[in-house]
């Protein structure tokens, strides 16, 4: 609308104009060499008007004659690149659907048309990789590295190939680049991670993890459960370069991240008494403990003083009942080793305790201990056995990826994934696989004459 109106006013002007000149009382003389030309102004204006249109039409004329063979070449050209482009298309779309002949054919013909394009080495890549040529494919995505714009492309073809072929070394330097040259390429992330604790390079996974979240490939959750493992794990290898005090630094950022972590809090404690720390030693398992009491944290606990007697580490094993009286943990804890002091009437108390919350294999088998260490009949201490054998899982560690009980706490699962081993109650039928771990406590400890004497004589 905007245009007609400014069309319309433009052209009344110059109507206007017209007729003004032509109406205009001027003449105009124009002498020259003896000759005299006389006219009015309205025909000399539309005279330099009529000379400038021919002007500018002789112009372009000429311009569009100059410029011929440039818009024709360019012309060719921009056909040849939709022919290369419909080439490429169609070649993509084979290669997709395992038409390796066919690609060949159609990545030739992109190639003479278009050149060497990042598009066409992706798609001469793709059909190497449909006839089994992984030679022809990596060179392909050699020469993707040379154009920042298909770096990353190439890095991951050859970062595929080598996984393919089992070549970790490799695939963790080319994982590096690509997170190097795109730290938010979510598939670089997740590959230098997996590489990275595949390969126990824990200190350079702990610079990786953080980005692990921002990206959507773990829960906050998961990010805190790798970050402790990997505190962990460091702790573990600074012990074999005989690096104690670093090891113990270590554990403590592990338990910092998760508190209650028992593989770290009973490794913690075990060389701070190995340093002379006893009373940090001490605190490190009752702290976890009061967070989630573990078998773990109860051995550790009871490798701070090997050579006392069960009546001593029942003693002073009430300092744990102290920091979390409640939880089954503890009551079987206690319960075991009064029944190796001889407490039967306390190793009573807290196996009914326990079973209370609920019977488990482990609370009846203590539970037909302490009957037979009571003088009970056979019968009523085979009853608790047959309960023990049909009685819910005791918590253990699990495989998060297969239900597998492992019996022990392992930084990778059965199917190799980092950080997917959880203490928690497994399928029944997975827990009987897995043959009970023998008490913990009976490990180097001394009989208690005093007090074991009373539970002979009943």
């Amino acid at each position: 609308m905007i245009r007609v109106i400014v069309f319309v006013v433009v052209a009344s002007v110059v109507a206007v104009l017209a007729t003004w000149l032509a109406d205009f009382p001027a003449e105009v003389a124009i002498f020259g060499q003896g000759y005299e030309l006389r006219t009015s102004l309205g025909v000399l204006a539309a005279g330099v008007l009529i000379v400038a249109a021919v002007v500018a039409v002789l112009v372009e004329l000429y311009r569009m004659l100059v410029t011929a063979p440039r818009r024709l070449a360019r012309y060719r050209q921009d056909r040849r690149t939709l022919r290369g482009y419909q080439a490429l298309g169609q070649g993509m779309l084979a290669a997709a659907s395992g038409n390796a002949g066919q690609a060949r054919l159609l990545a030739a013909e992109a190639k003479r048309l278009l050149g060497e394009a990042p598009a066409i080495l992706l798609l001469d890549a793709q059909t190497a990789q449909l006839t089994g040529d992984d030679r022809a494919a990596a060179q392909s995505f050699r020469r993707m590295l040379d154009s920042p714009e298909s770096e990353l492309m190439g890095l991951r073809g050859l970062l595929t190939q080598a996984m393919r072929a089992g070549d970790r070394e490799e695939a963790l330097e080319l994982a590096r680049r690509a997170y190097r040259r795109s730290p938010d390429a979510p598939w670089a992330v997740s590959a230098l991670f997996e590489l990275l604790t595949g390969a126990q390079r824990w200190s350079e996974a702990l610079a990786v993890v953080d980005r692990l979240v921002p990206l959507g490939l773990a829960s906050p959750e998961e990010a805190t459960r790798y970050r402790a493992i990997l505190h962990h794990l460091r702790a573990v290898e600074l012990q074999g370069e005989r690096r104690p005090m670093d090891a113990l630094k270590e554990e403590r950022k592990a338990l910092k991240a998760l508190p209650g972590f028992a593989p770290a809090a009973a490794n913690a404690a075990r060389i701070a008494h190995r340093l002379g720390r006893d009373r940090e030693a001490r605190r490190l398992v009752e702290d976890a403990w009061q967070i989630a009491p573990h078998p773990e944290l109860a051995r550790a606990y009871a490798d701070l003083a090997p050579m006392e007697r069960p009546g001593e580490r029942y003693r002073r094993f009430e300092r744990l009942r102290a920091r979390n009286a409640d939880h089954v943990e503890t009551r079987l804890a206690l319960a075991e080793l009064a029944l190796l002091a001889g407490r039967l009437d306390d190793a009573r108390q807290h196996l009914e305790v326990a079973l209370a919350k609920g019977a488990t294999p482990r609370a009846c088998r203590l539970m037909a201990e302490l009957e037979r260490a009571a003088g009970a009949s056979a019968s009523v201490v085979q009853s608790w056995l047959a309960k023990a054998g049909e009685a819910e899982p005791d918590p253990a560690w699990v495989c998060d990826d297969t239900g597998e009980v492992l019996p022990e706490w392992r930084p990778f699962s059965t199917s190799g994934r980092f950080g997917a081993v959880s203490w928690t109650v497994p399928p029944k039928v997975s827990a009987l696989a897995v043959p009970p771990r023998p008490p913990f406590l009976l490990v180097d400890s001394r009989p208690e004459p005093s007090e074991a004497e009373p539970a002979q004589a009943a």
